[in-house]
């Protein structure tokens, strides 16, 4: 038994994978809604008003939320179309600056058939 480490068996951690932070989160979260109910059974809180406990989204939250998330993919939508745009344009741009080169360029097949026409013209002649 010279592998056993009895700290490491009393660490929670490493036995259940939960870190304390989680637990400590969890607790937090069941008391708040523990105190909400138990306010809610004395009369201290009003049942008509939305209860803000940390943890659980309002109907506010998740409307911000949800905003926030379209304006987001909005944004994110005119990034694309945008880059888009300018790629296509750019490749327009490529293709153009190559066809002017392309049209800059002698030919060398034209060349040749012309000499054949000028020398055939001449053996005619």
């Amino acid at each position: 038994m010279a592998g056993y480490d009895p700290m490491k068996a009393l660490d929670f951690e490493s036995r259940n994978g939960f870190k304390q932070n989680d637990i400590d989160d969890f607790l937090r979260k069941a008391t708040a809604v523990q105190d909400a109910i138990k306010g809610l059974k004395d009369g201290t809180l009003d049942p008509t008003k939305e209860i803000e406990i940390e943890g659980l989204e309002t109907e506010e939250k998740k409307r911000a939320k949800e905003e926030e998330q379209a304006r987001k993919k909005a944004e994110y939508l005119e990034r694309a179309a945008r880059k888009a745009a300018e790629r296509k344009a750019e490749e327009k741009r490529k293709w153009w600056r190559g066809a002017e080169l392309f049209k800059d360029m002698p030919d060398d097949d034209d060349d040749e058939q012309d000499e054949e026409k000028v020398q055939r013209t001449n053996a005619e002649a």
